[in-house]
C-alpha cells in the first residue's frame, strides 16, 4: 500500500509541476498566481507524507520562491500565514501530528 501512495503522490508533483502549466490558451496574471499556490500546496503536501527527492526539491523551491515574489510582494510572513489557513495544509498538519503521536 505505501508504495502505491508514493506513485500517487510522485503522480501528484509530476502534474503540479510539469504538467499544469501546459495550456492551450495563455494565463492572465491572476491564473498564473493560482497555478503557482497549487503547485506550492501540492509539494507542501507531499513533503509532510514523504521525503523529496532532490529535484523535488528544486522544483518546489523554485515555486516557493516564485510565489512568495509574484504573491505576497517578497512577505514571507504573509506566506506562511496564507499557507498555514489553507484547509489541504491544515488536514496534512493534523495527519502528520497524528502520525508522530501514534509512534
Amino acid at each position: 500500500m505505501k508504495g502505491s501512495s508514493t506513485v500517487t503522490a510522485r503522480s501528484m508533483l509530476c502534474v503540479a509541476l510539469f504538467c499544469g502549466g501546459a495550456t492551450a490558451q495563455p494565463m492572465n496574471e491572476a491564473g498564473e498566481l493560482e497555478l503557482l499556490k497549487q503547485h506550492y500546496l501540492t509539494c507542501n503536501r507531499i513533503a509532510t507524507l514523504r521525503r523529496l527527492s532532490p529535484t523535488e526539491i528544486m522544483r518546489c523551491s523554485e515555486v516557493a520562491e516564485a510565489l512568495l515574489r509574484r504573491g505576497f510582494g517578497g512577505d514571507f510572513d504573509r506566506l506562511l500565514a496564507w499557507s498555514r489557513a489553507q484547509p489541504s495544509a491544515r488536514a496534512a498538519t493534523a495527519g502528520a501530528s497524528a502520525a508522530g503521536e501514534a509512534r
